[in-house]
């Protein structure tokens, strides 16, 4: 084996330890390509070298956020509890759409373990157990747990809490979760259906189908006032439910928080989804400082969207 392929070999490795999560390994793995190149007289060492070497910084970063989440005290159940009371807005008389945001308002606040169980409660709902279990893939990507989530997603499989057509969108709806953060969920594609698992689908399954809101992925906006006027950003969509989705502002970026408050129209909104691309308007309906967990100091921006 010459030291391309070996160097091929070892890319290869380290990203499905990347995949998976174990970002030790893979960054290990990393330094060995870094010292074999250093070594050598392989053509392109400098830019080769250089881009092992930013690798290496970028599982650093990502290794010290996980660490820092895990040393984060939990906040206790009653603190949990109040957060749910205060930030919870939906008006909806039906106690599953209530449980379901409050569970997402404690995913936000970084309460990933308890989110998890919360939405895990909502999974025998039929109205809402496919937006929870999309919510339970994006807790454990969020605290860097692929491989969790891909043996969750394995579960559902084997058993018969959804349906082929809602498995196919959770499937697809992890994937490109995973992709977004270089990775690979080791989730395989099924067999093709027959005919009569196709027409399984009951009728009423298929008219939710049709209400689902489109999954966001990010949301492209032009800042229109305030210290950031006109700067084009793109932000990831951190949770979602229905026509709201929240945003995460750093800490580090004083001019962009400043230039969003309560109650503002956003007139232009670039949202990207799995599936299409679209413009829409929206409203700032709550911009909130975290003050616990992996994101404390950050600011959650929410945003309801108007119209499609």
């Amino acid at each position: 084996m010459d030291i391309k392929e070996k160097i091929t070999a070892l890319v290869g490795e380290a990203k499905i330890y990347q995949s998976q999560g174990l970002l030790n390994e893979a960054t290990e793995l990393y330094y060995q390509i870094k010292d074999i190149l250093n070594s050598s007289q392989i053509k392109g060492k400098e830019k080769l070298l250089e881009d092992v070497t930013k690798k290496i910084q970028m599982l650093g970063n990502r290794a010290a956020k996980f660490e820092a989440s895990a040393s984060q005290p939990e906040i206790s159940s009653k603190a949990q509890e109040l957060i749910k009371k205060l930030f919870t807005r939906s008006e909806s008389s039906d106690s599953e759409q209530v449980a379901l945001e409050e569970a997402i308002i404690i995913a936000k606040f970084g309460q990933f373990d308890q989110a998890i169980e919360d939405f895990t409660n909502l999974l025998g709902n039929e109205k809402v157990k496919l937006e929870a279990a999309k919510n339970i893939l994006k807790c454990y990507i969020e605290i860097e747990a692929v491989s969790k989530a891909t043996d969750r997603f394995h579960q559902w499989q084997q058993e018969d809490l959804f349906n082929a057509d809602q498995l196919k969108k959770l499937r697809s709806f992890f994937e490109n979760l995973v992709h977004k953060r270089g990775g690979a969920t080791g989730v395989e594609e099924p067999a093709e259906e027959t005919e009569a698992e196709e027409a399984a689908v009951s009728e009423e399954e298929s008219l939710l189908d049709e209400d689902d809101m489109i999954d966001i992925s990010s949301v492209g906006i032009i800042v229109e006032s305030g210290p950031a006027k006109g700067k084009q950003i793109e932000l990831d969509v951190s949770f979602q439910s229905g026509n709201m989705i929240s945003l995460i502002l750093s800490s580090k970026d004083k001019q962009l928080i400043e230039s969003f408050s309560v109650g503002q129209k956003l007139n232009e909104l670039h949202f990207y989804s799995p599936i299409a691309i679209f413009k829409s308007s929206g409203v700032v309906s709550a911009k909130t400082k975290i003050s616990s967990g992996p994101k404390q100091g950050d600011y959650c921006l929410d945003i309801e969207i108007k119209s499609l």
